[in-house]
């Protein structure tokens, strides 16, 4: 009998406990604008909720991408570079008990934009032989945000004359305008049409770089 009325306390307290721990448990917040959303190619801030569980108790796990502990308690970065899911799924473990799983949507970071000197379209003097080329900036603010760092490899410029008839088309292989670029700047005529295309830019931490879709078109003014 007094076995009985043991193992009786014994399920009605394990039964508490836990419904208490479930109670205290908040779900993961994202901190990436869009709740739910991890955006491929940049580590994404993720903030976690635990009640009164220890921290040292717990253990975060991701299907994809890696996970790592940001400079504050209960923050994390997570990032994947690359993925064909849809969506993924991060992990919280008390030890080894699951506690919860939830599954986020992937999305891909949007084509940085290219411009020349000031704007996407502007008209390049002598003065600037040299120091300008092409740069891209964020898509949005948003990615500003998130740290989402693009570098520019390469890009192609093609020269037409005024009557905008092809006559030659050259490689830079640098975000500024290389020697090689300069000088073919330094022999157009006023009016002479430039074009810039084929921009290779690495996006974030993706493995391929990205072709850009949208190009640039300039002249030289006198």
């Amino acid at each position: 009998m007094n076995r009985f009325v043991k193992h009786i306390t014994t399920i009605i307290f394990c039964t508490i406990f836990f419904t208490n721990l479930s109670a205290q448990f908040n779900p993961v917040i994202a901190y990436t604008p869009a709740t739910q959303v991890i955006y491929i190619g940049v580590e994404n801030p993720i903030a976690i909720t635990l009640g009164e569980y220890n921290l040292s108790d717990i253990n975060i796990k991701v299907s994809e991408g890696s996970i790592r502990s940001a400079s504050e308690d209960g923050k994390y970065l997570w990032k994947i570079c690359s993925s064909k899911s849809d969506s993924v799924f991060l992990s919280i473990y008390c030890r080894d008990t699951l506690l919860n799983k939830l599954r986020f949507y992937l999305k891909e970071l949007r084509e940085p934009i290219p411009m020349v000197g000031n704007g996407p379209n502007c008209f390049i003097s002598e003065q600037f032989w040299g120091q300008v080329g092409v740069r891209i900036q964020n898509a949005s603010e948003l990615y500003d945000d998130l740290g989402v760092k693009n570098h520019l490899i390469t890009y192609k410029i093609e020269f037409s004359d005024s009557n905008k008839v092809i006559y030659k088309r050259i490689i830079n292989k640098s975000a500024y305008f290389t020697k090689n670029s300069i000088r073919e700047f330094k022999k157009l005529n006023p009016h002479y049409y430039i074009r810039i295309y084929n921009i290779k830019a690495q996006v974030g931490c993706e493995p391929i770089p990205r072709i850009l879709s949208k190009e640039i078109y300039f002249r030289l003014s006198n």
